[in-house]
């Protein structure tokens, strides 16, 4: 069986409980387990997270979507200094990565790709073609990009020019900008996605 470290969200439950909880969908856990592998779930601790790396021989990561940066407003420093953690330890010992949405916000910030504002991308679905065939996806961001650092490779856009897909030209990471858990029904172009990136 081969692991998958999962990222989460930090949600903010308010005056009632005044905590943060860690939070992912329930789908995508689901859905990583259609295409054969075992999920782990990586608290936004990041002693803790080092823990798990310890004691779990990884196959590959997942960035979850969800949360802005800091650096564009958001309000999770914690995440953004796992998946930091996270995105260095990947590239250093060449464990497959694959990022959703913020996760690939993230990689693009990282890599010094500035995020704009977007419009028409919340909510929405868009045309794109990937991997030479034209499929529908959905969309559900506010920040995106236009242009990708000289390290990564555009693998797909929508008609209105962002991004939604690209490939690290040395490191096995591939970042896309719609989430393949929130299908009513799981795209077998995501399962092959997933697969082929953490090689199954």
């Amino acid at each position: 069986m081969k692991f998958i470290a999962i990222t989460m969200r930090v949600d903010h439950c308010g005056v009632t409980y005044q905590e943060k909880r860690d939070a992912v969908d329930q789908k995508l856990l689901e859905l990583v387990g259609d295409c054969g592998f075992h999920p782990i779930l990586l608290p936004n601790n990041l002693k803790v997270a080092k823990q798990i790396l310890t004691i779990v021989k990884l196959s590959g990561l997942i960035f979850s979507g969800g949360n802005d940066l800091v650096s564009y407003g958001g309000s999770t420093p914690e995440r953004d200094e796992l998946e930091v953690y996270l995105l260095e330890h990947a590239m250093k010992t060449q464990t497959p990565l694959l990022t959703i949405c913020r996760g690939t916000q993230l990689l693009m910030d990282y890599f010094g790709q500035p995020l704009v504002k977007i419009d028409g991308h919340v909510g929405s679905t868009h045309t794109i073609m990937y991997r030479e065939k034209s499929r529908i996806v959905n969309s559900y961001h506010n920040l995106g990009f236009y242009h990708v650092p000289q390290d990564f490779a555009v693998e797909a856009k929508a008609k209105d020019g962002v991004i939604k897909a690209i490939k690290h030209n040395t490191y096995p990471i591939v970042g896309i900008m719609w989430h393949p858990e929130r299908e009513s029904k799981f795209s077998q172009y995501d399962v092959s996605l997933i697969k082929e990136v953490f090689n199954s």
